[in-house]
């Protein structure tokens, strides 16, 4: 009797082992065809079959990440490789990571008058896009009161916002669409991205319209919803503590 049910377990081992082999080489294979078809796309040529081999490598990696996210229940959001997806996260840091923000954000004066104080209609939405206003952006002007997304939504309200963020991760560097909820991302500002707009989804969440400087291959076409009105007061990533609104 203890033969047949050690006979059994080995049977059933050695099934899920099989299985689990199975499919490791079949998401190889499938990486492989992934990657092709991505350096197709994006024109990617590499010196020579090493550095490629050390290219792909990093490329499985991320595409594991992205599917494997893309399979949690209850996200707001999608993930997708695009033209950064053989670049590690330190390498993507690097090259694209180019804001140096202040250390010590009490320095930043909030004493000048802020012009939108006395908004008190904002409306449900606003897309600067549909007005004309969104490539016209190119220069900073005074602050938006910091760590108050009350007052960015007032500011956002009449014109676009140049804001400060945390757009580091694997998560950010992939993001692909939906509303972006955060994961793993600090208040340590590294980037600069440009509010163009908020809204609220079919589903009741409350989103900032960032433009974005990656290339239309990131995000819905080069911009990204993130969560808007969360619980800390410096903003989803930071977006609340230095922000901008130029001026005419």
């Amino acid at each position: 009797m203890a033969s047949i049910v050690f006979l059994i377990l080995a049977i059933v081992l050695w099934s899920r082992t099989s299985e689990a082999t199975s499919r490791g080489g079949l998401f190889e294979a499938s990486a492989i065809d992934k990657h092709e078809q991505w350096m197709a796309r994006f024109h990617r040529v590499y010196s020579d079959d090493s550095e490629k081999t050390r290219r792909f490598e990093i490329f499985k990696k991320n595409l594991e990440f992205v599917e494997s996210f893309n399979m949690k229940p209850n996200i707001t959001y999608k993930l997708g490789v695009n033209e950064f997806s053989d670049l590690t996260d330190e390498e993507f840091r690097t090259r694209y990571m180019g804001l140096v923000a202040p250390e010590d954000l009490t320095g930043i004066s909030t004493s000048a008058s802020f012009r939108y104080e006395s908004v008190s209609e904002t409306g449900e939405s606003m897309d600067w896009r549909q007005e004309g206003a969104v490539t016209s952006v190119k220069n900073q002007g005074r602050c938006v009161p910091q760590n108050d997304e009350e007052a960015l939504l007032k500011a956002a309200s009449q014109q676009p916002i140049s804001v400060a963020i945390d757009g580091s991760g694997l998560a950010f560097m992939h993001y692909k669409g939906g509303i972006f909820g955060g994961e793993n991302c600090s208040t340590k500002q590294n980037h600069a991205v440009t509010i163009v707009g908020y809204g609220t989804s079919e589903e009741g969440v409350k989103y900032w319209l960032l433009k974005n400087s990656w290339g239309e291959s990131w995000g819905e076409n080069g911009f990204m919803r993130i969560m808007r009105d969360v619980e800390a007061p410096e903003g989803m990533c930071g977006l609340a503590q230095v922000a901008f609104y130029p001026l005419a």
